[in-house]
């Protein structure tokens, strides 16, 4: 996917971890759920117009957010907690769909093959920029001086359509669902683990809606 300021997003989620632990450290038990949830919150906004790695940094980030989350949950007033219950079903409801994610990934993948189609040469420059091996080393070389532009164009952008469909059906069958990486070694170098991708964003959406649920049992028995 396109570069991305991980690094600043990792601090950025840090920052959230360690003002939250201050706040528990405190006893103001309603501060540190609230910066727990700023740091879930942070990284669903990340999933706009992010591509299959930014994606995977949207997980990292709310994994940051969760740690500790239950604890302050029990331990918050009554108003936080009714108050986190429903930030967290907004923060579900903002996130982008997985869809969305896949088709940032092929817009970034369509835009460097245009850029590469424009040299003569493009083949070996390809490898070089994007597979990080020397053509000559590399393991399908010979056979992939066959393939045209037009051939790998197609190859990327079909799969890549394909794979966006897939990720919109129900989970269950989605996840048996994803098409074969097309054999053409140039699509292999820009292909992101889509459907491993795919499971991971579902899984984590999975957990936050059980913290959700737990919020809003705490709140249950507080009221």
């Amino acid at each position: 996917g396109s570069m991305m300021p991980y690094d600043d997003f990792r601090k950025i989620s840090y920052l959230f971890r360690i003002r939250a632990d201050v706040c528990a450290a405190r006893g103001d038990w309603d501060g540190a759920l609230n910066e727990r949830l700023d740091c879930i919150r942070f990284g669903s906004d990340l999933t706009r117009g992010a591509t299959v790695n930014g994606a995977l940094m949207v997980l990292w980030c709310q994994a940051m957010g969760r740690r500790g989350i239950e604890t302050a949950i029990d331990s918050a007033s009554a108003g936080a907690v009714r108050l986190a219950a429903k930030r967290l079903a907004s923060i579900d409801a903002r996130a982008a769909p997985f869809a969305s994610t896949v088709q940032e990934e092929e817009w970034w993948g369509s835009a460097s093959f245009r850029a590469a189609f424009k040299k003569s040469n493009w083949r070996r420059d390809f490898m070089h920029s994007y597979g990080g091996a020397d053509i000559d080393n590399f393991q399908a070389s010979i056979t992939a001086m066959v393939y045209s532009d037009d051939a790998t164009w197609s190859a990327y952008t079909r799969y890549m359509d394909r794979a966006r469909s897939t990720t919109l059906l129900p989970y269950s069958r989605a996840k048996k669902s994803f098409p074969p990486e097309p054999s053409n070694p140039f699509v292999q170098i820009m292909l992101p683990a889509i459907p491993q991708s795919f499971i991971k964003a579902q899984s984590n959406l999975t957990v936050n809606r059980l913290v959700e649920l737990k919020a809003a049992l705490r709140m249950y028995r507080l009221e």
